[in-house]
């Protein structure tokens, strides 16, 4: 194969937005994390913030 050639099937995105689509789905998993530790924790301010911010983070996702 040519130099440079990748193996397989080429990405359905460019690497940079996949790269940036994990960061922002481990940003939202972190957030929902801590969401659901001040639930258990009867933290609910807390937890209306972690909500709050994991919605922000999915619409960021959507763009």
């Amino acid at each position: 194969s040519a130099p440079g050639a990748s193996r397989g099937a080429a990405p359905a995105v460019p690497e940079d937005a996949a790269t940036a689509r994990a960061s922002l789905a481990a940003e939202a998993r972190a957030a929902y994390d801590r969401a659901i530790a001040a639930q258990k924790a009867g933290d609910w301010a807390r937890y209306g913030d972690e909500i709050r911010q994991l919605g922000e983070i999915l619409q960021r996702m959507r763009q």
